[in-house]
């Protein structure tokens, strides 16, 4: 079986994708220059299950590396998860974040041309869609960047549309909604760290230091005030790489939502975490966040048809599982 080259391996939906892969007993390459990540986390489990993975540290604008990477081992696939993802670091360091995001992601993209790769699948986001006309939002939907995040991964989307027209590379773009949850029994989540602001590391840190989480804002147009997310299990997540490798279908350019088509509020979620777990977070207001949207859920409808995926798992699957990994580290 030929090997699947992970870029960003070593994060959050990098990371599961790989426990994914190898689980199914794919070899995998984990390219990640730990920017944003610690490969120690993912060596803690992957020791565990499968002597089946292989690690380099570096970026993927290094063609000298990639060399090595490619001359190593046999790849046919490539998993392009790497690159900067914080909104609001992006609007202080846009340069970076193009020349990280876009920039050094067209030269991985040119090289595994070149090397005669047979798929590429790319880790795009629901941001692209910046504040929707409407909902659910469908892969038709205009594109409208609200930060250079989103500019980075709109221009690398058109770049490999324009890519697909020249070469029979499969190019398969996922637009990810809001993954959460772990993988395997709580084996591999989102490990805390100081900078992440997403809702799921935040909530447990809250829990953990016994501090009053910050909701950005109560006045938004939902139903509670609180803004509404398609979150997905981090499972179902992943899952649709497997779904992308394993289609037989001849066209260049896929597209897809992957998303659950439900939305939740923040409230929910904190909701529901407290009817599971006994009341332990305490919450209170703050003012919104510059750029963040009322209501963002996908319609995944195309994934469904075409691919035959479809996420499983529902909320109580979320938090729950998301409790289980952070119990068991933290």
């Amino acid at each position: 079986m030929s090997c699947i080259l992970v870029t960003g391996g070593s994060g959050f939906i990098g990371g599961s994708t790989v426990l994914n892969l190898l689980f199914r007993g794919y070899t995998v390459i984990v390219l990640d220059n730990l920017s944003n990540s610690n490969f120690h986390n993912l060596k803690i489990v992957t020791r565990q299950i499968s002597n089946n993975i292989f690690f380099y540290k570096g970026n993927v604008g290094d063609n000298e590396l990639l060399k090595k990477i490619f001359t190593n081992h046999d790849i046919q696939t490539v998993i392009h998860m790497a690159g900067l993802k914080s909104v609001e670091d992006s609007v202080k360091n846009q340069n970076l974040y193009l020349n990280n995001n876009y920039h050094q992601s067209k030269s991985l993209l040119d090289f595994c041309i070149a090397s005669g790769v047979k798929r590429f699948i790319f880790s795009s986001s629901a941001t692209v869609y910046g504040n929707p006309k409407y909902i659910p939002i469908d892969e038709n939907h205009e594109r409208n960047h609200l930060n250079p995040y989103a500019l980075s991964k709109i221009l690398f989307e058109d770049y490999l549309e324009e890519k697909s027209k020249k070469t029979p590379l499969k190019i398969y773009v996922l637009r990810y909604f809001n993954p959460v949850g772990s993988v395997a029994n709580g084996l591999y989540g989102e490990f805390l760290n100081s900078r992440s602001s997403n809702l799921f590391p935040s909530l447990f840190k809250a829990v953990r230091s016994k501090k009053t989480l910050q909701i950005y804002g109560d006045d938004y147009d939902t139903a509670d005030g609180t803004a509404v997310r398609d979150f997905i299990h981090i499972s179902d997540l992943v899952e649709a790489h497997i779904y992308c490798i394993r289609n037989e279908s001849n066209k260049t350019y896929n597209l897809f939502n992957i998303g659950t088509g439900v939305g939740y509020s923040v409230k929910n979620i904190i909701d529901k975490f407290n009817f599971l777990f006994n009341n332990l977070v305490k919450y209170s207001y703050t003012k919104r966040r510059d750029g963040d949207i009322s209501t963002s859920i996908a319609d995944p409808t195309k994934a469904n048809r075409i691919i035959h995926w479809k996420a499983k798992k529902n909320l109580d699957d979320m938090v729950y599982d998301a409790y289980i990994f952070y119990n068991k580290y933290y």
